[in-house]
């Protein structure tokens, strides 16, 4: 039977198939899309990161305090927690930790590469850093500037960062 995710505006996140029953129901404080075979995640009020796959089945992951970011690969292969702290959090999708991406500040922004190969991370310690999706640390580029980090497919990756300058880092 197709399934569905609505977010409901008291707060409820409903799993819902084809024919209108409710098959899961959580309270939350916002979600959004996944990716890959993740349909939609949630950022529980009980702190937890919830999400769900196209069968309607629920992980669960309890993410260091404070987090209120979350980014996909698009394969669905890799998941970054993130938000006040100095460091990002890796997941596997099927909930398991995989490691953290480590800055001397904290943590702005982060893009994880299509196929969840590369991670790059931007911190307010001044560096673009670049991981490999197990979370070893590659390279560190000096950040000269605001950033953005942008979904925007590219033929060379994706484009994650553009720093004054007009220099710009892939993934």
């Amino acid at each position: 039977t197709a399934g569905g995710l609505l977010l409901i505006p008291e707060g409820q996140i409903r799993f819902v198939v084809g024919d209108g029953k409710v098959l899961r129901e959580t309270a939350a404080v916002r979600g959004g899309v996944g990716a890959g075979d993740i349909v939609f995640h949630a950022f529980a009020a009980d702190g937890r990161v919830r999400w769900w796959d196209r069968t309607g089945k629920e992980k669960a992951i309890r993410p260091a305090a404070g987090t209120t970011r979350i980014a996909f690969a698009a394969s669905g292969s890799l998941i970054a927690t993130w938000g006040g702290g100095n460091a990002a959090e890796l997941w596997s999708p099927d909930g398991k930790k995989l490691g953290e991406l480590s800055h001397g500040g904290r943590v702005e922004e982060v893009a994880i590469s299509a196929t969840g190969v590369r991670v790059v991370s931007a911190a307010d310690d001044g560096q673009h850093s670049i991981w490999t999706g197990e979370g070893k640390l590659t390279r560190r580029v000096p950040k000269r500037g605001p950033c953005r980090f942008l979904d925007a497919s590219s033929p060379v990756g994706i484009w994650v960062a553009r720093v004054p300058d007009g220099a710009e880092v892939y993934v």
